[in-house]
This record gives structure tokens, sequence and C-alpha cells, in this order.
């Protein structure tokens, strides 16, 4: 008798792999919705931060050193991260979340009030915008990898907008803690400024580094899994409690599983951004290779000028004395204002490149967020990819057909006759005339009883006749 072993016809490879879900995660970054919601995120935040610069600016630029120059160079312009080429994945992303909330919470030798609120205002922005825009981009991620069912912006959009208060609250809540540490901070800071303070609270500096040591934890867990409680809010539909919950409990109960799922989605990002790099520099530089055909590659080269400057002042000396105007320098005026306007929309649109590219890194973040988000959620609560929440469909209720028909069958009423009386000038109806049939049986009866002679009507007070005997 011959042992017959089975045959292996079939390997289900997301049981054995399931990280192989990120490996869908670049092509889902690079669908159109995905792209227009991260380009716009890229957009709103440097403009966020440019505000922000702009009016503390007001009263002098000399908080703008050290790290927050460093800040502002990434964060107030869309293609802050584009500058030194995209072959580096999304760790420029998660540098751009935490490289903020790290100088908040430094001290160095320029510390001031506009430094701090210009990045207090910076991290509300980034948590209002990127909770919004992050939100609708992982819950098209979570439908699509969960249930393969495709999201639209708009229904996107919408679910994020009635779920931004869990969005953003989530990471605000643990943050509180840093009030009441600021607020008896402060009053140790008091006593830090006499010398006999500062040696009294050195002996008991350690107390101070224990409850700080608690406090960089919360900290801490909300850096690493402030995402992931975006990506909680967008799968499971609920407040953010369970954000908060959730975001922690993930990281820090599977933190080998979170880190190998960042190292496998980091390498495919490199691959992924450098790619869309090579796509987007050959679209601009084969536009300007085939107009360079008719223009010369010396003129191509003098309007892709890497560094253009528009200074308008530069044509409007106020220390001019009038003088009589000269054609050719009039002339050369206005050649050279529209040079360098032709050169600064030329930037313009390379600018835009960059933008669109720094949109692609950001969408893939958060859509390998998406896919991090629900590995780990298989891990820790043995949830399968497809349990994602979905809203409830408005349905119209069917018609009422019993009510419909008891319509249909209901006697129509006559009209009611109005009260001025119409009914007197109309004659009233006469009688039916009787049928022939019934108008000759009342004859023939007629004569029978004898009343169709030409006798007169008996009085029926007159006596019977008398009978005769016979």
């Amino acid at each position: 008798m011959s042992d017959h072993l089975p045959t292996l016809r079939a390997v289900d490879w997301r049981s054995v792999t399931p990280w192989g879900v990120l490996f869908r995660v670049p092509m889902l970054a690079a669908g159109i919705s995905v792209m227009l919601l991260a380009t716009a995120g890229v957009v709103l935040s440097a403009i966020w931060w440019q505000v922000g610069g702009w009016a503390l600016s007001l009263g002098g630029d000399d908080w703008r050193q050290g790290d927050v120059a460093a800040v502002a160079s990434t964060h107030d312009t869309p293609v802050g991260l584009s500058v030194e080429g995209g072959v580096d994945g999304v760790q420029p992303v998660a540098w751009y979340y935490l490289q903020p909330a790290r100088a908040l919470v430094s001290t160095p030798r320029n510390a001031s009030l506009p430094r701090f609120a210009y990045l207090v205002w910076g991290c509300l922005g980034s948590l209002l915008i990127w909770g919004c825009l992050g939100g609708a981009i992982t819950r098209i991620a979570v439908m699509r990898l969960g249930r393969d069912e495709h999201v639209g912006i708009v229904r996107a959009v919408r679910f994020a907008v009635k779920r931004l208060p869990a969005l953003v609250s989530s990471a605000l809540y643990p943050l509180a803690l840093l009030i009441p540490l600021a607020i008896v901070g402060a009053i140790v800071g008091l006593v830090l400024r006499l010398d006999w303070g500062a040696s009294l609270v050195g002996l008991v500096w350690f107390i101070g580094l224990l409850v700080t040591m608690v406090c960089a934890v919360v900290v801490f867990g909300v850096w690493v899994g402030w995402p992931l409680m975006v990506a909680t809010v967008s799968a499971e539909g609920t407040d953010s409690l369970d954000g908060l919950s959730r975001g922690f409990a993930y990281a820090f109960q599977r933190p080998v599983h979170y880190v190998f799922y960042l190292l496998v989605g980091g390498v495919l990002s490199f691959f992924a951004v450098a790619v869309m790099s090579l796509l987007l520099g050959l679209v601009g530089d084969l536009a300007w290779w085939s107009v360079s055909w008719g223009a010369g590659s010396e003129r191509v080269y003098e309007l892709r000028q890497a560094e253009t400057t528009f200074d308008l002042s530069r044509f409007i000396d106020p220390t001019d004395v009038p003088r009589p105007s000269d054609p050719n320098e009039e002339e050369a005026r206005g050649g050279q204002f529209a040079l360098e306007s032709a050169q600064s929309m030329f930037r313009f649109w390379d600018q835009t490149l960059a933008t669109v590219l720094n949109g692609f890194r950001f969408g893939l973040f958060w859509c390998l967020v998406a896919g991090v988000y629900l590995l780990l959620r298989q891990q820790v609560d043995e949830t399968e990819f497809d349990e994602v929440y979905l809203e409830p469909v408005e349905t119209k209720p069917l018609p009422d057909l019993e009510a419909a028909q008891e319509t249909e069958e209901a006697p129509t009423q006559p009209p009611e006759p109005s009260a001025t009386g119409s009914a007197s000038s109309e004659p009233p109806a006469s009688d039916p005339p009787a049928d022939s049939g019934q108008a000759t049986a009342a004859s023939e009866s007629a004569a029978s009883d004898g009343s169709g002679s030409n006798e007169p009507p008996r009085d029926p007070e007159e006596p019977d006749d008398v009978i005769r005997d016979e």
C-alpha cells in the first residue's frame, strides 16, 4: 500500500506573509485621489507656516535663527523637501512632522516668545490640516487594502470632516500633561534665578527627572503613535479615545513588528519616490528638449536659471532725478522686465512639478500608515483586513401600496352646491318617463277594476248597494 501525499497547488501568501500588502501601497499612492489630497495638504501647510511667520515678523526677524530657520526652510514652502532630490523615500515626511515638535520642547540659547508662538502655530496647523487630509487618505487606503473598494475624494473628505474633532484631539489629550509640567517648572525656574536656589534645586533634580520621564514616554508615544491614531479613526469610525488607546497599544505591544513594517515600507518608499522623481524630471526635461530645437540651448539655459529673483524695486529708483527719456534705455528695461517675468513663470512650473513630487511623498506616507495599521491590528486584536467601518447607506423607503390602493378605491364625493343659491336659477329635473311595459300593465289593471269606464267616481261615504236575493 503506497502513501499518497497531497499535492501542493497553491500557497496563501497573504496568510504566510501578511506584510505583502505593503507592496500594493506605491500604486495606491500614485492614484489621482491620493495625489490631489496630498498635494493640497502640502500647499496648505506651506501657506499656514508662511502666514504665521509673516505675522510674527512684523516686530522683527531676530527670532528666525538656529532650529527655527531649519524648520522654516522646509515648512514654509511646498518644495522644501525636494531641494536635495527625491531619492530618500518618506523619511523626510516623518522628520517634517517631528522636527517642529522636537524644537518646541527644546531650549536653545535664542529661545523667545515669538519663536515659541511660531512653533505652536505650526504644530497646531499640522494637526489640523493633516488630521483632515491624512484621515481622508487613510480612509481611501484602508478601504482599498482591506476591502478592495474604491472611495472617491468627496466621500473621503466628507468622512474626515465629520470626524475632524476625533482626528485632531486624539493627539492633544496626552499633550495636555505638558501644561501642568510647564506650570510647576515655571515656579521652580523662579527659584533657579537665585544662586542658592539653584544649589537647592540641584540636590533634588532627580525628582524632576523622574516626573519628566513619565511625560517623555507620553510624548514619545504621541510621536510614534499619532499616525496610527489617525488611521484608527479612519478604519473604525470611532472617537478620539479609541484612536488614542489603539495608537499607544499597537506601538508599545508589538514594537518589533512595528519596526519591521516600517523598514519594509521605508525600502519600498525609497524605490517608489525614486521612480516618481525620475518620471517628473523626465517630464520637464522632455518639454525643454523639444523647445530647444527652436530656441537653442543657450536660451533654454538662460530661462531655466535655478535662482530667479524678481524685484520690482530695481526698476523704480526713488533717487532718480527726472530726465528726458531715452528710447533705447526704456527698451532695454522693458526687455529685462519681460525676461525676468518669463524666468519667474518657468520657475513656477518647475516648482509645481516639485510640489507634485512632495504630494506623492506625503500620500505614500499615509498609505503606508494605513497598511501598517491593518497589520498591527491583525497581530494584536486578530482582526481581519476586511473588517472596516462602513458608513450607513441612506435608502429611500418603499411607497405604501395599501394606502395607495385604498385611495384609489375610495368613492369620489359629489361637489357641494355653492352658497349663492345657484340651484334656484336652474329648473328642477323632471321625473323620468315610465317604462312602456309598466304603462300597459297599469292600464289593464284599471280596466279590470272598472276604473276605465265613463261613470263618475263613487263617493267613498256612499253606502253599498243592497244585496238582492237571487
